[in-house]
């Protein structure tokens, strides 16, 4: 049994299925169905466009967006333990 967090490094590559080091719209579209979360095609498209402009995303682009997106929800956390104290 391993109990070791996952990397963000781990995570990409789940996402990056040709291994190039990029993630595509398409690569992002198929993960997310393959896991059971619908997401069109349209709005994979959005998200690989809002995070990497160039129509794929980066690790170092991925890595950002990780750590933004937990920066974020642990200011919500610090905020809900604190209004409900």
């Amino acid at each position: 049994d391993d109990n070791r967090p996952v990397t963000a490094r781990q995570i990409f590559r789940a996402f990056d299925t040709d291994g190039n080091g990029k993630i595509t719209a398409q690569e992002l579209h198929e993960y997310a169905m393959s896991v059971g979360m619908y997401m069109s095609r349209s709005e994979a498209d959005a998200m690989v466009q809002r995070a990497g402009k160039k129509g794929h995303v980066t690790f170092e682009q991925f890595e950002t967006g990780v750590y933004t997106l937990k920066s974020k929800l642990g200011k919500q956390d610090a905020g809900e333990s604190r209004s409900t104290n």
